[in-house]
């Protein structure tokens, strides 16, 4: 977005503020300002994040973290495994440990000097 949009941006939404809707106007307003945040960030995004963890890499990493959820929610619902019997899963476990150990005693073998 160019200068002239942001500028027309702004004045449609002082527009609408004027007819007396100012959450079309604040709506407004937001969308035009995150579609100039990201058309910026898709031209110049990944030198300033480069660069902002070069100069100042606390502030970069607490950012970061800022965007990550406070609670990791882990959920398993609609995958094969809680479908799964307790049997099956019984089953897949032995299957694994066999396959294990003999990658284990495979790796021990090639270790052996002969």
């Amino acid at each position: 977005m160019n200068d002239f949009e942001v500028a027309e941006a702004t004045y449609r939404a002082a527009a609408a503020d004027q007819a007396g809707n100012i959450y079309y106007a604040r709506r407004r307003l937001n969308e035009d300002f995150l579609a100039a945040l990201h058309s910026e960030f898709l031209e110049n995004g990944a030198r300033i994040l480069r660069r902002a963890g070069e100069e100042n890499p606390a502030t970069f990493l607490k950012v970061l973290a800022q965007l990550m959820p406070r609670e990791l929610q882990v959920e398993h619902a609609g995958s094969i495994i809680s479908k799964l019997s307790d049997e099956q899963l019984s089953a897949m476990i032995a299957a694994l440990d066999v396959q294990i150990q003999e990658a284990l005693a495979k790796e021990a073998g090639a270790r052996t000097p002969r």
